[in-house]
């Protein structure tokens, strides 16, 4: 099978419907990500699919830049062992290397605008799934997986003529 054959089959098993997983929600500042609605892994294939991180600036100011880190936790099943039965990663295609965690980086981001979040690693667009069992169900838990290393806001026209200081007498 072609390697388009082979991704066009492995992006089948991930549902087109999405859904916004909310990764980071506070100040005025969310980052989510459009998640499928499902994945099915057949034993012995792996699932690629592509999903990058979107920041929504509704605070007051424009966003200059911003970088933060996903950790990718494994999937257990909803079921009473709580076994792992599905492993989760960063996936780069070129390279084919996987990574637990990524770092992305975006702005500028206006307000009441969404930005597009580019991984550090340029090439590394897809989560790969490998499925560690035969069987299973699951849901996969992305809660307390980002952490925000900086955000910097950009005031909106630093040159402004608004008058709002004191006033000034010369001489």
């Amino acid at each position: 099978m072609s390697e388009l054959a082979k991704k066009v089959a492995s992006n089948l098993e991930a549902s087109p419907a999405r859904k916004n997983v909310i990764l980071y929600n506070k100040d005025g500042i969310t980052i989510f990500m459009a998640m499928p609605v499902t994945v099915k892994v057949n034993q012995s294939l792996d699932v690629c699919y592509d999903c990058a991180p979107v920041l929504t600036n509704s605070t007051g100011f424009p966003v200059e830049s911003a970088e933060f880190t996903i950790t990718l936790n494994n999937v257990r099943s909803n079921g009473g062992t709580k076994d792992e039965i599905l492993s989760v990663q960063w996936w780069d295609p070129q390279s084919l290397k996987p990574y637990r965690t990524m770092t992305f980086k975006c702005g500028p981001v206006a307000v009441g605008k969404n930005g597009a979040c580019q991984p550090t690693t340029p090439t590394c667009s897809q989560i790969l799934c490998h499925t560690t069992v035969t069987s299973g169900f699951g849901t996969q838990t992305l809660q307390n997986t980002l952490s925000v290393v900086s955000l910097t806001y950009k005031p909106t026209n630093p040159t402004s003529d608004i008058g709002d200081g004191p006033d000034i007498i010369i001489g």
